[in-house]
């Protein structure tokens, strides 16, 4: 009858999330379509809640931190469904000016080529990089970490990863432990959607540990 139906936002994320948890536990490949039809159905134009555009833009700019997304079509033979989300254009504030990415390697040399990784898909993106070995020659002249931060020095892992987020300028942070390669699939875009529709603090991913191939949580 062309009516809207309302569904309050701390509901939906509980629907959304007691959803998954159903869609990851079946074993029955009939109840995961079912269930992804559902999830499909409840991020439609018709019923999905106004999270993004009802949400107030940030103070003194106008703008929201991120774009809504849609769901779009997807192949039934892709490996994974990053590229299945299409984002709805909005003024947004630029991910640089509210995200910067946190990175511990063991060499200078290692640091150097995980910077260079996450250039080619965050050219402008804020970049601390620690490093375990203590680097003092060709540190600032270095034109491929020009502008990059670099902390070295601290007595132990924990001292270490405390200090670089201490030393962050931006609401976020990305801390990117265990991180030894960086592709488009660290979707740091949908990472702020999540954080702004979920209303959380903090959204988590994986690594996957090298040589052992087992995924890493990385949070805690």
């Amino acid at each position: 009858n062309g009516q809207t139906i309302s569904i309050p936002r701390e509901n939906y994320a509980q629907i959304q999330r007691e959803l998954v948890k159903a869609y990851r536990s079946t074993r029955s490949g009939g109840t995961q379509i079912i269930i992804n039809r559902i999830m499909e159905l409840l991020n439609s134009e018709e019923i999905r809640p106004q999270v993004f555009r009802d949400r107030s833009p940030v103070d003194g700019t106008g703008k929201l931190e991120a774009c809504p997304e849609k769901w779009g079509e997807s192949k039934s033979d892709e490996d994974h469904f990053g590229d299945a989300y299409e984002i709805i254009p909005c003024d947004h504030i630029p991910r640089e000016e509210l995200v910067e990415v946190l990175i511990y390697s063991d060499t200078y040399e290692q640091g150097k080529d995980l910077v260079r990784q996450i250039r080619s898909v965050y050219p402008s993106i804020g970049i601390s990089l620690a490093l375990r070995e203590s680097h003092g020659t060709g540190t600032k002249t270095d034109l491929e970490l020009s502008n990059t931060k670099l902390h070295w020095g601290e007595q132990d892992v924990a001292s270490t990863w405390l200090a670089l987020s201490k030393k962050g300028s931006t609401k976020y942070i990305l801390v990117g432990r265990n991180m030894v390669n960086f592709t488009y699939h660290a979707d740091i875009d949908r990472m702020l959607r999540v954080i702004n529709s979920l209303a959380v603090d903090a959204v988590g991913g994986a690594v996957r540990l090298e040589p052992e191939g087992r995924w890493f949580a990385g949070c805690y």
